[in-house]
């Protein structure tokens, strides 16, 4: 399986055209992670530093995880004007992980997500 053949991300792509929301990597992404997409993942550079872009959360900002797997919460500005650099993983692995304290993802306080 490649980008072009995964249904999933080909799917987050289009729901973001068509709400005008055309190369918008973080609500991209976001989509294609709730909606069970296993393979892409969107990296972002911040301050030299590499993190892999989870989810939006309640809070507006967005969940990610950097090098050593620990979960980091950042400004959605901060995430969205970081370069980008796009991965597809061949066997993902399911993972539920506990959020850091006090956010939330649609209400609750871990989320899902494929490494």
């Amino acid at each position: 399986m490649t980008y072009s053949n995964d249904q999933a991300w080909e799917q987050a792509k289009e729901v973001a055209r068509a709400g005008g929301c055309k190369n918008e990597w973080i609500k991209i992404i976001d989509y294609y992670n709730l909606n069970e997409g296993k393979h892409v993942n969107i990296f972002c550079a911040i301050d030299q530093k590499k993190f892999r872009i989870l989810f939006m959360l309640d809070s507006e900002k967005v969940l990610l995880l950097d090098r050593d797997d620990n979960l980091v919460v950042e400004d959605y500005e901060t995430v969205d004007e970081s370069r980008k650099i796009f991965l597809f993983e061949d066997e993902p692995k399911k993972e539920i992980r506990s959020l850091p304290e006090g956010e939330t993802f649609m209400g609750q306080d871990e989320v899902e997500f494929y490494v």
